[in-house]
């Protein structure tokens, strides 16, 4: 699927997926991406999310530095609300 600069797909995060060379990166420097995730406003922090040194303890570390900052600041198995993790739906009205 041809794509440009600024250019966007969606898909689940489990999606194998790759990209060819791109033009405007030279040889040997990074290309960065940007992703969001988006999980449900109920959703609950599993107990052994983090080990004690603060390492993941299931699967990959591929997004442990997203939730390191937060995910020990939470009681786990309830619901939860923490500045670092917004909830963009439903809107809660504040006023």
């Amino acid at each position: 699927m041809p794509m440009s600069v600024g250019d966007v797909t969606v898909h689940n995060g489990w999606t194998l997926h790759s990209a060819d060379g791109a033009e405007f990166v030279e040889e040997g420097e990074d290309r960065y991406a940007f992703s969001v995730t988006f999980v449900d406003g109920n959703a609950e922090v599993r107990a052994d999310a983090l080990l004690e040194n603060n390492q993941q303890t299931k699967g990959d570390m591929e997004d442990v530095w997203s939730y390191r900052p937060w995910v020990t600041q939470v009681e786990p198995r309830t619901s939860f609300r923490h500045a670092l993790v917004p909830i963009v739906w439903p809107v809660e009205r504040n006023d």
